[in-house]
């Protein structure tokens, strides 16, 4: 893949999600885990982008009181789903049928992300 710019919209209720593996799997890719990278637009031009981001690559941020704008606040709010250990996840039956078989085997967090993880 590539780096893409995801610049805030004018619209205040807009979000952008970044899924893990987790939610990758389960959806059998219908919705693909993301690597985030992001610099705050203060800090973009001090700031070296990664080699895959072009060096001009500078993220306007929004708070909440207008148009964004650059330098103005960045709010992340990172969710994390603890699941259970030994609780195997298969890929949900919405996401797959006979065109689309399942690209993963029902694992557990250990089986899969624990093993990744170190855990």
């Amino acid at each position: 893949g590539s780096w893409v710019r995801a610049p805030p919209r004018d619209d205040e209720d807009a979000f952008i999600v970044n899924f893990g593996e987790l939610l990758s799997q389960v959806t059998n890719d219908t919705w693909p885990a993301t690597r985030h990278y992001a610099l705050h637009a203060s800090d973009a031009a001090a700031t070296p982008a990664p080699a895959a981001l072009p060096s001009s690559a500078t993220a306007a941020q929004h708070d909440g009181s207008g148009p964004p704008t650059r330098g103005s606040a960045r709010m992340a709010l990172p969710f994390f789903f603890n699941a259970t250990p030994t609780h195997r996840m298969a890929v949900l039956p919405t996401c797959c049928d006979a065109d689309h078989p399942p690209k993963y085997p029902p694992l557990s967090y250990l089986e899969g992300q624990g093993v990744a993880q170190g855990e």
